[in-house]
């Protein structure tokens, strides 16, 4: 199936993929980086330290505003629409519907003041061991 063909459906079922196969090339081709120098003459100027890596893929699950992606403007237009100043957002099908805020508290763990929900209670214990990436932006509002 060609890109341009492909359904959002087809993109999401592949991209939950991405980490799992890098995962599994890198497994592979661990007795070829043993062999060779190339870990060392990757340019980093540190070494690697991360030693495993947690991709949560949830199609249609948990919303990144109930976990870990802290948005307090949304307290502010909850059940409100987009105010004309953020923009447009092009919707997934018909309207785009009214802002919501999250579901659950947040409040900032450990000393890096990692925002975090009340959903995870135990992870909240160790937040100053964990490394999250919010830099997802969208032009759609799905």
């Amino acid at each position: 199936m060609s890109p341009t063909h492909a359904s959002r459906r087809d993109f999401l079922s592949h991209a939950a993929y991405g980490v799992a196969g890098m995962a599994a090339l890198q497994l592979l081709g661990r007795e070829a980086y043993a062999e060779s120098d190339i870990l060392n003459s990757s340019g980093l100027h540190h070494p690697a330290r991360a030693r495993h890596v947690i991709h949560i893929y949830l199609g249609g699950g948990l919303s990144q505003v109930d976990s870990f992606d802290y948005k307090p403007e949304l307290e502010k237009y909850h059940d409100k629409e987009l105010p004309a100043e953020f923009g447009t957002a092009e919707p997934f099908m018909g309207k785009a519907g009214r802002l919501h805020r999250s579901h659950f508290a947040f409040n900032q763990r450990g000393k890096s003041g990692l925002w975090m929900s009340e959903l995870f209670p135990e992870l909240c214990e160790v937040a100053d061991e964990l490394t999250l990436i919010n830099s997802m932006v969208a032009e759609t509002a799905n």
